[in-house]
């Protein structure tokens, strides 16, 4: 038997005003998730706004484009050896 006994009723919550903390949860998360959705709804107009005051992206990314570069030579000269190796 274990030393503490719990015991669950509905009479323990109205007791200790159990259903006015459960209400005040179930409004919280409700709103919580209205303004999730709001946001989510908002944000498509909210980026065309700010999207004139933002530069390009390919500005930021010059260190970027010589890796993507490699990346690239290297895939064709792989390919082209492939190539060669099934022609001969």
């Amino acid at each position: 038997m274990p030393i503490f006994a719990l015991r669950f009723s509905y009479q323990n919550i109205a007791a200790g005003q159990g259903f006015d903390l459960a209400f005040a949860g179930m409004i919280i998360v409700f709103t919580a998730l209205v303004l999730v959705s709001v946001f989510i709804a908002v944000l498509p107009r909210l980026l065309a706004a700010i999207n004139p005051h933002i530069p390009p992206a390919h500005l930021h990314t010059q260190s970027q484009s010589k890796e993507t570069d490699a990346a690239a030579i290297a895939a064709a000269i792989g390919f082209a050896l492939h190539t060669r190796r099934q022609n001969d």
